[in-house]
């Protein structure tokens, strides 16, 4: 079983996964293209701290220990269930998740299941906040 900063650490990464950060996080090719069109420097500059903030962002280390519900969080990416008019995620969908484990030969154990639902979870709340 995992201690509470391992548990804290699966919800950072559905928060992380959750928070849909930029694509084109440290991608410094609109900044060249902007300075080519001739933008102003504070434009250029605007553009370079938000690419850098994205990038730094999009850096998240996975402890070992959580790598293999973490694998299953991302494998099951298209696996949740929405209600109502706007789609809101109200959870995975534990069949489908047990399909995507049995491809990538997972065993589902009950702390693999624990860490998953933690991590769903937290997901749901970074959602959420997400659209306020």
């Amino acid at each position: 079983m995992h201690d509470r900063s391992e548990k804290k650490k699966l919800r950072d990464a559905a928060r992380h996964w959750a928070s849909g950060d930029d694509p084109t996080a440290g991608d410094d090719s609109v900044a060249r293209e902007l300075r080519e069109l001739g933008a102003p420097p504070e434009v250029i500059a605007q553009w370079e701290r938000r690419a850098k903030g994205n990038a730094e962002r999009a850096r998240f280390a996975i402890l070992e220990e959580n790598q293999d519900a973490v694998r299953l969080f991302l494998a099951s990416s298209t696996q949740w269930r929405t209600a109502g008019m706007g789609g809101v995620a109200i959870g995975l969908d534990y069949p489908g998740v047990e399909s995507a484990a049995r491809m990538m030969a997972l065993a589902v154990t009950p702390t693999l299941f624990a860490d998953l639902r933690e991590m769903e979870h937290a997901a749901i709340k970074a959602m959420l906040e997400k659209r306020r």
